[in-house]
């Protein structure tokens, strides 16, 4: 007998929440306290398994796609995450967990130019984002662009001037730290 608690549609939401929730303890405090890496991955795997199999519509689907490239990030396949993580973006253009996740991958493929043009499209998605506006810095600042960086960062840092508290340790910015703007942004009171 189907109650209404047990329905395809809701045992499916229970199995994405559920695979959410392994991603959250992959990636969450756990992880950042040292969860090792193995495990991490383990975690991942188990997530990829709940939602793999099964079919999902609706608003339910840009969710397990989210799900699944994150998984797959997680066990560092970068170029598999893609096609489930620009599934996730059509379906949903304001996630912005799917837009930096991404990002993420390309630019771990090797692939700046292709993630600073996916964060590109992402800040003109979701413009007051502070972290969509971060990462795309990032990834100019990789490629050398310091005025559009500085244009990113100070738009950032407008949105949540917490941020700039991680522009000193963050190896993006080395190409441009030596650049005029990039510096008088550092020394610009908070």
């Amino acid at each position: 007998m189907i109650s209404e608690y047990n329905t395809p549609r809701v045992l499916q939401r229970q199995r994405i929440r559920e695979a959410e929730g392994l991603l959250e303890l992959a990636t969450g405090p756990a992880a950042r306290l040292g969860l090792r890496p193995a495990l991490r991955r383990r975690l991942a795997r188990r997530a990829l398994a709940l939602v793999v199999r099964h079919r999902v519509g609706g608003d339910d689907a840009w969710r397990r796609d989210l799900v699944i490239g994150q998984a797959l990030r997680l066990c560092r396949n970068y170029t598999a995450a893609i096609g489930p993580l620009w599934s996730a973006v059509s379906r949903n253009p304001d996630s912005r967990e799917a837009w930096i996740a991404l990002g993420w991958c390309l630019k771990r493929m090797g692939e700046i130019d292709r993630a600073a043009a996916v964060l590109a499209q992402a800040v003109e998605m979701i413009p007051d984002d502070a972290l969509l506006h971060f990462n795309f810095a990032c990834y100019l600042g990789r490629l050398g662009q310091a005025e559009m960086a500085v244009s990113e960062l100070l738009w950032a840092f407008d949105l949540n001037p917490d941020l700039r508290a991680r522009i000193d340790g963050e190896p993006d910015f080395d190409p441009i730290r030596l650049h005029a703007s990039f510096r008088a942004l550092t020394q610009l009171p908070v």
